[in-house]
Formats: C-alpha cells, structure tokens, sequence
C-alpha cells in the first residue's frame, strides 16, 4: 500500500530542507542534482514540485523518475530500490492504467478511514512532531 500511496507524490511540492539528503546521494541523476541545487541556493527553503515532468496530473510519471534515479525524496527513491516495492514500482511505472485503477481503490479504502476528533485525536502545528 505504501508503494501505491507514494503515488500522491505525483502532484505536490517539498521544501529544499526535507530533501537535502537526497542531494548527498552519487546514484541520483546528475542533471537533476544540478537543478535542485540550484534552486535550493535561494533564500527561505524553495519548494519544487515532486514530479518533475507532469507535476499538475496524477500518473504513473514519477515511478518512471524513480527508476531512473529521478526521486526527489529519500522514501520516494527508496520505493525503487527496496526489494518488498521495486517490482510494484516497475510495474506501476510501465502500466499507467493499473497505477490509476489501484491508486483509485486506494484512495477510496483510505477515505473510509475513521477520522479521530475531539479528545482522540491531534491537530498537529507541524506534521513532523507530536503537538503537546
């Protein structure tokens, strides 16, 4: 599911901060480094957008970037080298009509999830770190 869900990461942007790991790594297309690091030279912690060549359309384009070393963040990257998601990985790159049917289930079993409020649950000030 993990695998699948990365496919949200088709339409979306990440701040320079969350992905300066990412830009350490030789395996990363060359080409790509060179344009990150360019735009994370700006000021205030820059975003780009995740998928680099439809990043306004939900598709299969950013498992193809992942195969080719294109993953702008770590998780991202790593869906294509772990041995548990590189085949759902090439798969979904491949076949853009199964990613879409599959992101769809997703997508609705994910809807279907109980939202926790009150008491039970936490609106986070910063996604990364529990609220107190």
């Amino acid at each position: 599911m993990v695998a699948l869900i990365g496919g949200g990461h088709s339409v979306g942007v990440a701040h320079c901060s969350l992905f300066q790991d990412r830009l350490k790594d030789p395996k990363m297309d060359s080409k790509l480094k060179a344009k990150l690091q360019n735009t994370c030279r700006g000021p205030n912690d820059p975003s780009v957008v995740l998928d680099q060549m439809t990043p306004l359309e939900v598709d299969n384009q950013i498992y193809k970037q992942i195969k080719s070393q294109r993953g702008i963040l770590r998780i991202d990257q790593n869906l294509g080298l772990d041995d548990s998601t590189s085949r759902i990985v090439s798969n979904f790159a491949l076949n853009e009509t199964l990613f879409g049917e599959r992101f769809a289930e997703a997508m609705q079993i994910m809807g279907e999830i109980k939202v926790l409020t009150g008491n039970s649950g936490e609106i986070r000030t910063n996604c990364r770190v529990v609220s107190h």
